[in-house]
């Protein structure tokens, strides 16, 4: 197989998922395999896999599990070393390949200026996701964190819903039309 035929297949299947996740959930596909798929993206596959859980451990999943406190209740260290690795690894593979390549027509020395900068910028966000506490968001804290970062308020506003005032309104009418008749 060329890398070309390769590539080719990657980008489509990139493509093909872009266009599921943008487009899935539109009129236009409803009842056909793009919802289809869309569906278990987003919803199915989720669902699978709480049942395959109830199915192996005999209990509903909840968030007081120990399983779901081992896994997101603190920072994991391997985690963190396997993305060390990946990125490491990645730029000593960028050096052995591509270094002696450059400058070319197309780049120029310019490069050799960047290329430190961007290093730099992986490993500091890296350490600084890495101590940052990130906090979680209960009940007791929501008013502050949102006093505290500037944000619109649309998730933690509670907010009457202007139809259920339409759909309010439309039931008084019948009813007060059923009282005349």
């Amino acid at each position: 197989m060329s890398v070309l035929y390769i590539l080719g297949i990657y980008v489509f299947i990139i493509c093909s998922f872009i266009f599921i996740m943008l487009f899935g959930p539109n009129e236009m596909f409803k009842g056909t395999i793009i919802e289809k798929i869309h569906w278990f993206l987003t919803i199915g596959a989720r669902q699978y896999l709480l049942q395959l859980y109830k199915y192996i451990f005999g209990k509903e999943f909840n968030t007081e599990n120990k399983i779901f406190k081992a896994i997101y209740g603190f920072r994991h260290r391997f985690i963190q070393l396997f993305y060390l690795s990946i990125s490491s690894g990645g730029i000593v593979l960028f050096f052995y390949t591509a270094l002696s390549r450059l400058p070319n027509r197309y780049l120029g020395p310019i490069h050799f200026f960047i290329m430190p900068v961007v290093i730099g910028f992986i490993y500091v966000s890296f350490y600084i996701a890495c101590v940052s506490d990130p906090g979680f968001i209960t009940k007791e804290n929501v008013d502050k964190i949102c006093k505290h970062f500037k944000y619109d308020h649309i998730l933690y506003l509670k907010e009457h819903v202007k139809r259920a005032n339409l759909i309010n309104q439309q039931d008084q009418n019948i009813a007060v039309l059923v009282d005349i008749v």
